[in-house]
């Protein structure tokens, strides 16, 4: 078996070399003798001992060694008119300090210009392996910590930084060519406040972790100061910080330009984070503020009291590629909620859950493609927008979001934006009654689909659209377009609505068949029968038909497609065939005798349906001793004339005898008439009887007229003499299916 032996730390005293706990010399020489002892030998710990210790120049910390104080007591104060680093631990690792206050003395030190070497609590270059915790770092003329660049496996905990004049805790890459960056650092439980630009800032290093922090009233300067800043960063998580009162920005993640080019911020996980109270309204400004940036996910923050909540923003210009918003409670900012304005090259926008409320400005705009699922938008100000869709935002995805009580529109959708699509959403003035509508499309914009959403409670109208391809669904309303003659239809159109004044086509483009669509046609003119309807599918057939023709007035057809071809659903079935106005006949009507032995055909409107036909009706004036007989013929005469007869009333050549009633004889047997063109006819004896009757007008069916010597009808149209036009008809109808209309 072997065994670890264990070292126990070797203390070496500051004050035992001689370094003066008074501040009244300089005791830099003094504790720079007791770290060379210490870094002689493995787990070395300098102690320091409470006192006021002057550091003229770097105190120079090699491997292995610990720096331990006795908390604030601990006191290491940078001389005046000097330009120390407190400490430095460039090229060393292993190395811990903890326990102990430095002082930066900002207002006594030579200031330098612009430069990140000189003047910090803690620098390090190309150093591993670093903890820095507990301590107070203050009034640095630089940086509280400066990791400047190839440090790797650093960790800061717990310590205090105050008024330090650059970023108080400054990771970063080198500022000089080859700009090596840092990796692998975690800084948690650390208050920084009252710092000149940012709390806590990663610039052009990978690998880091932000948790637990508190940054506050720090910045601004030269228009910079954040709590907690990614800069060109990579491979981060920022995660449960508070951040309150910073000079821009709570969170920024941005560019950087500092590392020989311009370096986006990527692969970062934002979340958890409290942000509240930045007021500034600066274009990049906000709670939570992302510009330049690839990959990034904001998830479960809480953004109040700011100008923007979280703004996503242009930047330097690099784009904002694959942002991804969840469920973040942004409310109470005194501008935009959730403002998406990131200029060129930006994509992918995913928002999910987020509550966004009782902003002053728009609760959401944005100048990009967004999808949205699930949330809400509620109240936002008085003329603000629920969701503000602007220039550039077209082809934005909206689902299962709620969009109430909002103070203008719950979706304003702008000119130029095309292509928005809002489905199951709930639109509602819950408990107000300022939101005017639920979608407002702009002229110019569009064209908007919704579908399936919920609408109610809307102060003006339901929803207001300019682009005439927009369109509203949902399971009680469909896609309806109202068409005046011929047409092709479009994606959007699930009912058609027919208003003609001739015979029209609509044309079924192979673009819309799909599994399962289903497409209703419908006649509003009233006049189908004159003006008949054609159904003409660009590719596949109708019940195996070509076409397919509605000539019933106000007659309705449905078809489903399985994405081959169409079938028939549901058709109106052809009434009892009655030649009325409503067949588009005149309705003005006479009485009058008709001619000796002579036969009246009145053409049908086409049947769409199988029917069955079982009696006929004729009305008379008055009666005499004249017979008289009805039927129905074919339409395979020549041109479509009568042809055979399929079935009358008469059965002998004396035939009926009429009277002064409305007569309705039953056919001698039932007559099944498949979908096709019949005429109806009747044979009246002599001008004893007078009929009811209609003289022929331009919008009536077509009528003919024959003698014959002797009834009943005739099995065949043919054997009717001098088979012509005629001036007037008789009104007659036929019963179907048993029941009288």
């Amino acid at each position: 078996m072997a065994f670890i032996q264990l070292v126990p730390p070797v203390y070496y005293n500051i004050v035992q070399y001689g370094a003066d706990p008074t501040g009244a010399t300089d005791s830099t020489l003094a504790i720079a003798a007791a770290i060379s002892a210490a870094s002689g030998l493995r787990n070395g710990t300098v102690y320091c001992p409470p006192g006021l210790y002057i550091v003229s120049s770097d105190l120079a910390v090699p491997s292995n060694v610990s720096i331990l104080g006795s908390g604030r007591a601990t006191i290491f104060q940078a001389a005046n008119s000097s330009q120390p680093n407190i400490f430095n631990l460039s090229s060393s690792s292993h190395i811990t300090i903890s326990d102990l206050q430095i002082n930066g003395n900002k207002s006594g030190v030579t200031v330098l210009g612009t430069q990140y070497t000189h003047e910090n609590g803690i620098y390090m270059r190309g150093s591993d392996d670093i903890t820095i915790s507990r301590c107070y770092i203050h009034d640095c003329m630089v940086s509280g910590i400066m990791a400047d660049g190839g440090s790797t496996n650093i960790m800061v905990s717990n310590c205090r930084m105050v008024n330090n004049y650059d970023n108080q805790i400054y990771i970063r890459a080198q500022d000089t060519s080859p700009y090596t960056p840092c990796d692998y650092i975690t800084v948690t439980g650390c208050i920084c406040s009252g710092g000149s630009f940012s709390g806590i800032q990663i610039l052009g290093s990978s690998y880091f972790s932000i948790t637990g922090n508190t940054c506050y009233s720090n910045g601004p300067t030269s228009a910079q100061g954040d709590g907690i800043g990614s800069e060109g960063a990579s491979y981060g998580t920022i995660a449960g910080n508070t951040c309150y009162n910073n000079g821009i920005q709570g969170i920024n993640i941005r560019f950087t330009s500092e590392t020989g080019g311009s370096q986006s911020s990527s692969h970062i996980v934002v979340s958890g984070n409290t942000c509240y109270n930045h007021t500034s309204t600066n274009g990049d400004a906000g709670g939570i503020s992302i510009g330049d940036t690839d990959d990034i996910q904001v998830t479960g923050n809480l953004c109040y009291g700011n100008g923007f909540g979280i703004n996503i923003n242009g930047g330097n210009g690099n784009g904002v590629q694959h942002c991804h918003l969840v469920g973040n409670s942004v409310r109470g900012n005194s501008n935009t909620g959730l403002r998406i304005s990131p200029g060129t090259g930006s994509v992918d926008f995913l928002l999910e859950n987020n509550y966004l409320a009782d902003n002053a400005g728009d609760n959401l705009y944005a100048t990009v493609p967004v999808i949205i699922i699930g949330g809400a938008s509620l109240r936002a100000a008085a003329s603000k927008e629920g969701i503000h869709l602007s220039t550039g935002a077209g082809g934005s995805f909206l689902r299962n979001v709620v969009v109430a009580d909002n103070g203008d529109n719950g979706v304003l959708i702008d000119s130029t934006c095309g292509a928005v699509n809002i489905r199951e959403c709930h639109f509602d003035n819950f408990t107000t009654s300022s939101q005017k509508r639920a979608v407002q499309e702009q002229s110019g914009g569009g064209p908007t689909l919704m579908f399936d959403c919920r609408i109610l409670n809307q102060a003006n109208n339901l929803y207001t659209f300019n682009n005439s391809g927009s369109r509203y669904y949902d399971p009680q309303t469909k896609g309806t377009v109202t068409v005046t003659g011929s047409y092709t239809l479009l994606a959007q159109d699930e009912v058609v609505l027919c208003n003609q004044s001739a015979a029209m086509t609509l044309t079924i483009p192979s673009g819309i068949l799909a599994n399962g669509r289903i497409l209703t046609v419908k006649d509003i003119s009233g006049n189908a029968f004159a003006h008949p309807i054609m159904l003409s599918p660009a590719s596949g057939n109708i019940d195996g038909l070509s076409s397919r023709t509605l000539s019933i007035n106000y007659g309705v057809i449905r078809l489903i497609s399985d994405g081959t071809n169409w079938y028939v659903l549901d058709l109106t079935p052809t009434p009892p065939i009655a030649l009325y106005s409503d067949q588009g006949i005149a309705t003005t009507s006479s009485q009058g005798a008709g001619a000796t032995n002579t036969v009246y055909f009145v053409l049908l409107p086409p049947l769409q349906a199988q029917v069955v036909a079982s009696a006929m009706r004729v009305r008379f004036s008055s009666g005499g001793a004249g017979n008289y007989d009805l039927g129905i013929y074919d339409s395979t005469g020549a041109n479509g004339k009568p042809g055979n007869l399929l079935g009358h009333c008469a059965s002998t050549a004396t035939s009926l005898a009429s009277s002064s009633a409305t007569l309705s004889p039953a056919l001698l047997a039932n007559v099944t008439l498949p979908p096709g063109v019949y005429w109806l006819a009747f044979w009246i004896s002599d001008t004893t009887d007078t009929w009811n009757k209609q003289s022929i007008s331009g919008n009536m069916a077509p009528v003919m007229s024959g003698t014959i010597t002797a009834g009943p009808l005739p099995a065949n149209a043919s054997s009717v003499t001098g088979l012509g036009n005629a001036s007037v008809m008789p009104i007659i109808e036929a019963l179907l299916n048993n029941e009288w209309s």
